[in-house]
Parts: structure tokens; C-alpha cells; sequence
């Protein structure tokens, strides 16, 4: 939920929005997009993207923030670069479909921000991401 507050300061209004927590425009399906240490998009992810590709289309100000993620498996160092590696296939796909390049930012998140932190296969493929944020 956003909240608009309004301050009074000088005689202008001005409007602020209130942090809150982000949550998605979409969010991949995780256990579709990406296999352990592949950053290849798996067929099943494509109707997905050709989604949010078409709502892009649509809203022509709209603009999105990427975000990679990975597991907590391997070095750090190495799963930046998978994450980034897997954001850009994201949007490369994207591009492909129309989307211009100057419509989303793409940012590798690595390990640091696991959705489920649990030491499981299950919660490992959870973690294999892109998520898109509306921004």
C-alpha cells in the first residue's frame, strides 16, 4: 500500500511517498526460469516474459527494474556474475520482443538476497530469480 502525505511548508504542498515494501510486478516463477548455474532461459519462461513484454507495450511509461538473483551455493563472486548473466537474458528476451533496451535497469542481486533462506534443494530453486518490479 502507498501512502501520500502532504506537507504544508511555506505555504506549498508538496507530496511525499511513504517507503514501503516493494512487491512485485511480476515475478518469474522460479522453479521455471533458471536451472542450477545456467542463465538460459527455459521455454517455459517465455510466455511469462512475452507477458510483461506486452504490458510494456501497452503502458508506454512504464519502466521496470530487473532484478538476478541465485542460490547461496559456490562463491559469491561467482553468483554476482550468474545473477547479472541471468537478469540480461531477461532482458535480452524482452528486447527481442519490442521492448526498448532505455525501459528497464537491470541489477545483479547474487546471493544477497535470498527468498527463502532455508538450506534445501527446494528453497535453492526459489532462489534461482529474476524478479520485475514496476519502477
Amino acid at each position: 500500500m502507498i501512502v501520500l502525505i502532504l506537507v504544508l511548508v511555506s505555504g506549498c504542498t508538496m507530496q511525499r511517498r511513504a517507503k514501503t515494501a516493494r512487491t512485485p510486478l511480476i515475478t518469474i516463477d522460479v522453479t521455471v526460469l533458471f536451472a542450477f548455474d545456467k542463465h538460459v532461459l527455459k521455454e517455459s519462461a517465455k510466455p511469462i516474459l512475452d507477458e510483461v513484454a506486452a504490458k510494456l507495450k501497452r503502458n508506454p511509461r512504464m519502466f521496470v527494474v530487473l532484478e538476478g538473483h541465485t542460490d547461496k551455493i559456490g562463491p559469491a563472486a561467482y553468483n554476482e556474475v550468474l545473477a547479472e548473466k541471468r537478469v540480461r537474458a531477461v532482458g535480452a528476451y524482452l528486447i527481442q520482443e519490442g521492448v526498448r533496451h532505455d525501459r528497464a535497469t537491470f541489477i545483479s542481486m547474487g546471493e544477497r538476497t535470498p527468498k527463502d533462506t532455508k538450506n534445501t534443494r527446494a528453497a535453492h530453486r526459489k532462489n534461482r530469480r529474476v524478479e520485475i518490479y514496476d519502477r
